[in-house]
């Protein structure tokens, strides 16, 4: 019976994760053992790191990452040739002092346990002469050696400065980042341009990402310290995260952010999975349409988190109305141990154009179980009552804010033609999807040459009655598992919707 939890992930191709198994070939096995190798690289460095961190009782990692390193060093000497049965041995770089120390207290450790040089030679693996040679210290002493002398718990030896402190070699860490299959960055920037080129009309949301500009402009707007404030800090990330676990069990984690950004609040909630899972089995895999966007989240998700154990972390560049093609994020076998968590954070879901129809649609490769986690906007009032909320709602009430301006009309400044200039003003539109939604459109009047002009909508915000939204996405299969309120000031008021895709 099929559960719809993701596979654990054995069959990984690459360290980006493909949930898709594919049959070997010949020209697989050595991608495969390359791939092997860095995987087993970055398991040894964290492993590393959790060493040096680890409590008396944790003490048998040392063991582990010992064995690590022999499985590494084994596939690296299969590379350069026949598979012969023997781990390579490499000398390291000690000098007399150390090679005196190790002598001297691997003979104390072999006599304190009652060993003769023969049975230390069977118990790790190694030849009388070996470890004759080791305990008299004036032969080169091999990573090998050491190595095996590490995994035998027993002994109880700690090497780990001289063994995984050391550079190996000059192999760049695992590829984590992903480009979508069909994504066309540049097909998009001029597809924007001939729209802003147009006698009028929408322009879809993305496009106001796209170019290194309007990116930047978007970060500055999203970063300013009033705009943190009311919209980012608000948002209750302690109680989502145990909102999630107790939705999801024992089972590893697949966060997808969708239209990710600089990635703040989904680092944020990885964070907090974190901190409350007791074996934590997290993938954070961020999806943006934006480049400089994904590459300024993605660089935060790193910062933050590359030094946290059980989780990891992907960049893919796509679009997420696209997320079905994406079989990466989809594909769901029949034994599985994994839930997905995608996340709609920030200005995301109000940009949608039809939310119903993104959830049934775009998010169908999810698995009944999966979860999603959306960030909304409260409605002042009812879209019938279109008097009450011009009276109400505070972006009416002022004229939009710099910051706003330059991130929507610069695209219009850098793609449309004979362009003098444009104004922006935001317009009131009650007839949206969603029962209960309204939504506030920045609308661009761009003057052109010979005093013509025209019209675009170029950004909306939608704002909801959780309750009327809640139970909207409940007629496209997600039933709501929490309502969680937040907001920053009475007239500033949102909610975080956790929701669960039903079977059937």
């Amino acid at each position: 019976m099929n559960d719809g939890l993701i596979q654990d992930g054995a069959e990984v191709g690459g360290a980006f994760p493909s949930l898709v198994e594919s049959d070997p070939s010949e020209s697989t096995a050595a991608t495969w053992q390359r791939e092997a190798r860095e995987l087993l690289r970055l398991a040894m460095d964290r492993m590393s790191r959790l060493t040096k961190q680890a409590t008396p009782q944790r003490s048998g990692l040392r063991t582990h990452l010992a064995n690590l390193q022999l499985a590494h060093d084994y596939l690296e000497h299969l590379e350069d040739g026949l598979d012969d049965g023997r781990t390579p041995s490499k000398s390291l770089h000690l000098d007399m002092a150390q090679r005196q120390e190790i002598a001297r207290t691997v003979r104390d450790r072999r006599m304190t346990l009652g060993l003769s040089v023969q049975a230390l030679a069977q118990r790790v693996g190694l030849s009388e002469g070996t470890i004759k040679n080791l305990e008299s210290p004036r032969k080169p002493i091999t990573r090998t050696t050491l190595l095996r002398l590490t995994a035998m718990a027993e002994l109880g030896f700690q090497f780990d400065e001289l063994l995984f402190d050391q550079p190996m070699g000059d192999q760049p860490e695992p590829m984590n980042c992903f480009i979508a299959p069909g994504f066309n960055p540049i097909k998009m920037v001029i597809e924007l341009g001939e729209k802003l080129n147009s006698a009028g009309g929408v322009v879809e949301q993305t496009n106001v990402y796209l170019d290194h500009q309007s990116a930047a402009a978007y970060l500055k707007l999203a970063n300013q310290p009033e705009y943190v404030a009311a919209f980012r800090d608000p948002v209750p990330m302690t109680r989502v995260a145990e909102v999630i676990l107790e939705s999801t069990g024992r089972a590893g984690l697949d966060v997808i952010a969708l239209g990710s950004g600089d990635a703040r609040e989904e680092v944020r909630l990885v964070q907090h999975l974190l901190a409350k899972s007791r074996m934590p089995d997290l993938r954070l895999y961020l999806l943006d349409v934006s480049q400089p966007l994904l590459l300024t989240g993605f660089i935060h998700a790193a910062e933050t988190l590359a030094d946290q154990y059980g989780v990891a972390y992907f960049a893919m560049q796509g679009n997420f109305h696209h997320l079905p093609r994406y079989t990466q994020l989809n594909y769901t076998p029949t034994r599985s141990h994994r839930r997905r968590i995608a996340t709609i954070f920030g200005g995301t879901m109000a940009n949608l154009e039809h939310e119903g129809q993104f959830f049934r649609h775009s998010l169908s490769g999810l698995a009944p179980g999966d979860l999603a986690v959306i960030y909304a906007q409260i409605a002042v009032a009812s879209p019938a009552q279109p008097d009450v909320i011009s009276r109400l709602e505070p972006a009416l009430q002022k004229p939009i804010a710099t910051a706003h301006k330059n991130w929507l009309t610069d695209p219009i400044y850098r793609h449309c033609k004979e362009v003098t200039d444009v104004e922006l003003h935001l317009e009131l539109n009650t007839t949206c999807p969603v029962p209960g939604s309204y939504a506030l459109e920045a609308i661009a009047t761009v003057k052109l040459t010979g005093r013509r002009q025209k019209v675009f909508s170029m950004h909306r915000w939608r704002k909801y009655d959780p309750d009327l939204l809640s139970a909207h996405l409940g007629t496209m299969g997600w039933e709501t598992v929490a309502q969680l309120p937040c907001g920053s000031s009475p007239k500033n008021q949102a909610a975080v919707l956790v929701l669960r895709k039903r079977s059937g």
